[in-house]
């Protein structure tokens, strides 16, 4: 196909697939019917000169190139979708969708009451999803569009090309049992020190 031919509406086919890894669920997404879309892929499959996805367990499986070709499309299209969704006025009462949120239980604690109460009241049509963190920058995961956020202490070498802003600076507590024979009133520096603890760490450090 030459080159100033192609249809970049095959790019998003392209994503769906990787998404959703399933013809049938990826058709869903798109509002296509399964024929629709598989022969949207047989295009994409002559367009690209590769299999791109082919068929694995219960779905479809990125090719290696698909693999390589993946974070260019899937940026290309989110800076697409960025520049359509400028050119209309965001209104979050008729806002849809789902933001997805990687963090910790503290992380939920602090954030999400407030949240879920916001959304609620401004967007109720938005859905917020939680996925607990291994304590690993989900760079793939962000870069897929499977998360929208990452919050967390210990994300902090962030790579190149994600933004990051402080979310704000949670204080470490020390609790004790009532009546213990060592502390009286406050708890100064030297009990301190001279105490065991126990320190709850994601990742056992």
């Amino acid at each position: 196909m030459n080159k100033n031919t192609k249809d970049l509406n095959l790019l998003r086919i392209f994503a769906a697939l990787w998404h959703e890894r399933n013809v049938t669920k990826a058709a869903r997404r798109l509002g296509l019917s399964q024929p629709a879309l598989s022969h949207a892929l047989s295009r994409l499959r002559d367009d690209m000169r590769d299999e791109v996805f082919v068929r694995g367990g219960r779905g479809v499986t990125p090719t290696p190139k698909a693999e390589v070709w993946a974070p260019k499309v899937l940026s290309a299209l989110a800076q697409l979708e960025v520049a359509f969704s400028e050119a209309e006025a965001f209104s979050p009462a008729t806002a849809s969708g789902r933001v997805a949120i990687i963090g910790t239980d503290l992380i939920e604690y602090m954030l999400f009451p407030k949240l879920l109460a916001l959304l609620a009241k401004e967007a109720p049509n938005v859905i917020l999803v939680s996925r607990p963190s291994d304590g690993t920058f989900p760079k793939g995961d962000m870069e897929r569009g499977a998360i929208d956020f990452a919050i967390a202490g210990f994300f902090v070498d962030v790579p190149e090309g994600f933004y990051r802003q402080s979310a704000g600076v949670e204080p470490y507590l020390t609790m004790v049992r009532k009546k213990h024979p060592l502390i009286k009133g406050t708890l100064d520096k030297k009990v301190f020190q001279r105490l065991s603890h126990i320190l709850t760490s994601p990742h056992g450090d």
